[in-house]
């Protein structure tokens, strides 16, 4: 069986949804980091057998998201592309994949990744537009279940899983206290400098501006700032807004090879 290795990788700068990424769809920051990996990598494109790519929020304006990335990013047409999903595992699904096909004597060179951009995800009507003719009163979230009590929000499913592996409250705000504190000292040190692309956002007025830096982590977080936070998901849980993972916009890729 053929040994995998992971090359080389870049990603995003992660943006707060609503934040310094707001204004790209999930497609766009695919089309960068493929861009950026070629160009890190100094990869021939022409020997990539396939872009595979994970999305969670699925429902993104470009049919097959991989392959528009892939053009959008200016690899030739020949390199196919392939989108999938496994909810939050999306990303690590790509990756997965790419392994399985090398292993699988599919090809040699694959790029593998994610992306997101919770900031232009869509909602959908609640009922056909043409019985609101045009008018509609409101929209709904996406289902990821067939029947309500399984199409849960991942909160809850922290919330379950909290409660099965007795994981406490004050556990969790520790976790999230530490991981704080790891991604502000990394961010400070210049630990992603090498992994990330600089991304120019257009600005209102003046020359666009150079996103670098993950905007997510808060520095001034304190384990008593997290103690005092009501649980959002569950009347008497523990899952916060501060020891749950946040809402952001980013992307990132891979190269695989054997």
């Amino acid at each position: 069986m053929r040994e995998v290795v992971i090359v080389d990788g870049v990603r995003t700068a992660i943006g707060r949804m609503g934040g310094s990424l707001a204004g790209f769809r999930a497609e766009d920051l695919a089309a960068m980091v493929i861009e950026g990996l070629v160009k890190k990598t100094k990869i021939d494109p022409q020997e990539i057998e396939d872009v595979i790519i994970g999305i969670a929020l699925s429902w993104h304006t470009a049919v097959n998201l991989s392959r528009w990335a892939v053009l959008k990013a200016g690899l030739p047409f020949s390199v196919p592309g392939l989108t999938v999903e496994r909810q939050c595992g999306s990303g690590l699904q790509a990756l997965v994949l790419a392994g399985q096909r090398i292993q699988a004597g599919e090809g040699e060179v694959f790029i593998a990744g994610g992306t997101e951009s919770h900031s232009t995800f869509p909602y959908k009507l609640a009922r056909p537009i043409q019985a609101f003719q045009y008018n509609p009163p409101g929209f709904i979230n996406w289902e990821t279940a067939p029947r309500p009590e399984w199409n849960l929000v991942m909160g809850i499913t922290a919330e379950n899983l909290a409660e099965q592996w007795k994981v406490s409250r004050e556990a969790q705000d520790k976790f999230s206290y530490h991981s704080q504190m790891g991604a502000i000292k990394a961010i400070q040190s210049g630990r992603f400098q090498k992994e990330i692309i600089p991304i120019l956002v257009p600005q209102r007025k003046g020359a666009p501006l150079s996103f670098a830096d993950d905007e997510h982590p808060r520095a001034d977080t304190t384990l008593d700032k997290l103690a005092k936070l009501a649980p959002v998901f569950k009347k008497d849980g523990t899952v916060t807004a501060g020891n749950s993972s946040g809402l952001n916009d980013g992307a990132a890729a891979l190269l695989v090879m054997s």
